[in-house]
């Protein structure tokens, strides 16, 4: 929804962060991590692209921060969204094209 929060793990090369900010209207924030710096600017550089300015990259091992934050995860838990990276890239090519 429009104004959300979102977090992405594992988020190069950027396909589901940047549908989900389209999702959103570019509204709220999308809060992407991955393991290296190389992917991290992947996902910028395709939310720039995409003129998205609601993304957030940062370089983050999943699986460590997970186990570090303890009690504030908790306002990650609740609501998980898992989108394939298939469905991801259809979505993204469907767009190229109508954008021509």
């Amino acid at each position: 929804h429009p104004g959300s929060r979102v977090l992405d793990l594992c988020a190069a090369p950027g396909g589901k962060t940047t549908m989900l900010a389209q999702i959103m209207g570019d509204s709220g924030t999308v809060i992407a991590l991955d393991r290296t710096q190389a992917k991290v600017q992947e996902i910028l550089s395709l939310s720039s692209d995409w003129g998205l300015t609601c993304v957030q990259a940062y370089v983050a091992d999943a699986t460590q921060l997970y186990q570090q934050q303890g009690e504030q995860r908790q306002q990650w838990e609740g609501r998980h969204v898992q989108i394939g990276k298939a469905v991801a890239a259809n979505h993204h090519h469907h767009q190229q094209q109508q954008q021509g």
